[in-house]
């Protein structure tokens, strides 16, 4: 199968902008900043430096996985209200048990304290709140409501219930241990909860495999070990994606993993470009090409297509250190 070949085979796939309800560029630099925190909870989680993934004695993907629960914390923290509870809407059981999995066994991991929970106490109703403790579970959302918005303590009694567990109770959603496949499930959660990620799983598909393609290659055997992960992810979170376009999904990587293989801004950029309307995100061009992605995960593309690129969405703030 051929580039061509898959270019054409997707159009059905294509996401309309109505669907994905995309916010404009003003729209985005609303999103809250260290400066402009509306509480000190906000204002803790966003001023935390994250860990650089090329720096320090361990590898990319330890990285990834020890910045996983902050990193957590700071997309959503950047959000309001309304836009949070939109993020969390937009994720069905199955996202959002994965989530709350990974979550709650980085924090125990790595012997943290949890923030998430008292953050979506303090920006979400009563509703809402029960609705995600079918997820995060019953006792630390309770826990967080009595802490930080008890005044929201009854309505979240009426929709919630004793019973949930974090997770839903189920088992895992990837294989245990640190592993290439876990750290993609790790990066994919990271972008679907970033602004452009959180518009729809493929668009966040789609960074994570950009992402993992630039920093993890080496160790998935030159994709191989990444497109099983992507697949896997497409399979769960995008399955008719993932049924049109089968096999192709391995050849759709090559040309990425070759560009980064030259070093040239242009080929990678172009290879970023060409890898997104594959995943039928053309709508998206003009926000990937004006912000670079969520953490400037295509701004070579921003860059070859003439634009500043890498402004992360925020106004004042620097990218997060991820990239």
């Amino acid at each position: 199968m051929n580039r061509r070949n898959l270019l054409v085979s997707t159009p059905a796939l294509v996401i309309a902008p109505s669907v994905l309800a995309l916010p404009t560029q003003k729209e985005a630099s609303r999103l809250f900043t260290a400066s402009t925190s509306p509480d000190r909870l906000t204002q803790e989680i966003l001023t935390k430096p994250l860990r650089q993934i090329g720096a320090g004695r361990y590898d990319v993907a330890t990285n990834i996985s020890l910045n996983f629960p902050q990193l957590i914390e700071q997309n959503y923290a950047r959000m309001n209200s309304r836009r949070l509870a939109a993020a969390l809407n937009g994720m069905d059981a199955k996202e959002l048990n994965g989530l709350a999995q990974l979550y709650a066994s980085a924090n125990l991991n790595q012997g943290r304290t949890a923030r998430l929970h008292d953050l979506m106490a303090l920006r979400l109703d009563g509703a809402q709140l029960g609705r995600v403790s079918a997820n995060f579970g019953y006792a630390p959302m309770y826990e967080a409501v009595n802490r930080v918005a008890q005044e929201k303590m009854q309505s979240f009694l009426q929709h919630s219930n004793a019973s949930y567990s974090v997770g839903g109770g189920g088992a895992g959603t990837f294989q245990s241990g640190p592993n290439v496949g876990m750290t993609i499930y790790e990066i994919y959660q990271i972008y679907r909860s970033a602004p452009m990620g959180s518009l729809a799983p493929v668009a966040a598909t789609y960074m994570t495999g950009v992402f993992a393609i630039g920093h993890l290659s080496a160790a998935a055997s030159l994709g191989y070990g990444i497109g099983t992960s992507i697949s896997w992810l497409m399979q769960t979170y995008t399955p008719s994606l993932h049924n049109a376009l089968g096999a192709g999904l391995y050849y759709m990587f090559n040309p990425l993993i070759q560009s980064f293989q030259t070093s040239s801004i242009s080929q990678i950029g172009d290879a970023q470009r060409d890898l997104s309307y594959d995943f039928g995100l053309s709508p998206l061009t003009p926000l990937f090409e004006s912000t670079g992605g969520d953490y400037g995960v295509v701004s070579a593309w921003a860059y070859s297509s003439g634009s500043s690129g890498g402004s992360c969405w925020l106004s004042e703030d620097p990218c997060p250190a991820v990239q």
